[in-house]
């Protein structure tokens, strides 16, 4: 869930085989408290679980004295949050590795007929002169919102190997 007023994502996702699959989409949501109201008249009774932009700790998408994650938890959601987003070029190489990787495995499937503007947004995020996505062209927000997701649950690992390793001690 990306938080932004008049301009909230949130993407719906369910785990199958073990691989993430986009089911649904909130796009260009009001408020933390419209996306609650969105959330439970379209999934009730069902367990749900956010992964939110960790700015929704500092601040408030409404005028109210609580922030955005005290909201959603408040609501009964269980929230999975870092201190701190993870770096935007973490979040694209994530996302790019779950859409195919280097081995030409699409990990990451996205339902097209339910999730368009998610669709849409991932075919036409644009790029800044500093190498940043675009914020101006209005792609941002629900990539945003499923890259949290993403990089929370299947993260690039880096892998490091010391030089004593390599030498046999």
């Amino acid at each position: 869930m990306d938080f932004n007023v008049g301009k909230m994502a949130g993407i719906v996702h369910t785990i199958r085989n073990q691989l993430p699959r986009a089911l649904d989409e909130f796009i260009d949501v009001f408020d933390t408290p419209a996306m609650i109201q969105k959330i439970d008249e379209r999934y009730p009774d069902h367990d749900i679980t956010v992964y939110p932009d960790a700015s929704g700790d500092n601040r408030k998408s409404t005028n109210a004295s609580e922030t955005d994650i005290a909201l959603l938890k408040k609501a009964g959601y269980k929230v999975m949050v870092d201190a701190s987003n993870p770096t935007v070029k973490d979040r694209v190489n994530g996302m790019n590795a779950m859409l195919c990787n280097t081995y030409g495995e699409r990990r990451y499937l996205i339902n097209t007929r339910k999730c368009p503007k998610y669709t849409q947004s991932l075919e036409r995020q644009v790029w800044d002169e500093k190498g940043e996505p675009d914020k101006k062209a209005g792609f941002d927000h629900p990539n945003d919102g499923g890259g949290y997701f993403i990089t929370k649950l299947f993260p690039i690992i880096k892998r490091t190997m010391s030089l004593a390793k390599l030498s046999g001690q």
